[in-house]
């Protein structure tokens, strides 16, 4: 009855204090969010056929990094579009990547790390001796003589 109004309210500066993040907030951030940094970058590169795997070093480093230069849990998605970018780009050109390993080396400029898919040898079919692939199915089948009858249900 006797307050200020909203619109006058909203003229005063609000400030507030908070205390920075730790080294372990930080690297929680990146990972456990549904819609985490980590999480939008290994979708992207699973759309182009690969896995992207980071290891808990680098994402380490990567927090103690945020922390060193002020930049926060702000400075994480920076940080991580420098070391994909790369990747990002090359890897459409790649053949048989089956996993992309981004490692704390990379910060020093280190390549990241390519796995290929490897694919699996052809075992030829079995031959009989005169050259022909042998009927390997028939095996399986029961011999018609020692088949047992249908039973009728007597309801």
């Amino acid at each position: 009855k006797y307050g200020m109004t909203q619109e006058f309210m909203g003229r005063f500066p609000v400030i507030v204090q908070l205390k920075q993040l730790t080294e372990d907030e930080i690297y929680r951030i990146m990972i456990e969010p549904k819609n985490s940094v980590i999480t939008q970058y290994q979708s992207l590169v699973d759309c182009i056929g690969s896995k992207l795997v980071f290891e808990e070093d680098l994402l380490r480093s990567i927090a103690g990094n945020a922390i060193q230069t002020g930049t926060g849990a702000r400075g994480i998605r920076t940080i991580i579009e420098q070391l994909v970018e790369n990747i990002i780009l090359d890897l459409p050109n790649k053949k048989n990547i089956e996993k992309v390993l981004v490692h704390k080396g990379m910060l020093n400029n280190e390549p990241p790390k390519y796995i290929e898919h490897i694919k699996p040898t052809h075992t030829p079919k079995p031959k009989n001796t005169d050259g022909r692939p042998k009927r390997t199915d028939r095996a399986d089948r029961p011999n018609r003589k020692n088949r047992k009858p249908r039973q009728e249900n007597k309801d």
